[in-house]
């Protein structure tokens, strides 16, 4: 586990993040993993039958 200062991913910025890194060798259908901890801070929507997180 980690504390990040700041995460940003496009537009999206939470402070003072902790951060678990996870090898992605099992996850071939994954680009990656945001936590509730990330999510949380803003108002977002999952399209999943179009696999699209939007982030406000």
């Amino acid at each position: 586990m980690y504390r990040f200062s700041e995460l940003k991913i496009e537009h999206a910025v939470v402070q003072n993040i902790s951060v678990v890194v996870l090898p992605m060798s099992n996850l071939h259908h994954a680009d990656g993993l945001l936590g509730m901890n990330f999510l949380r801070e803003f108002d977002f929507k999952l399209e999943q039958d179009r696999a699209v997180l939007a982030i406000e």
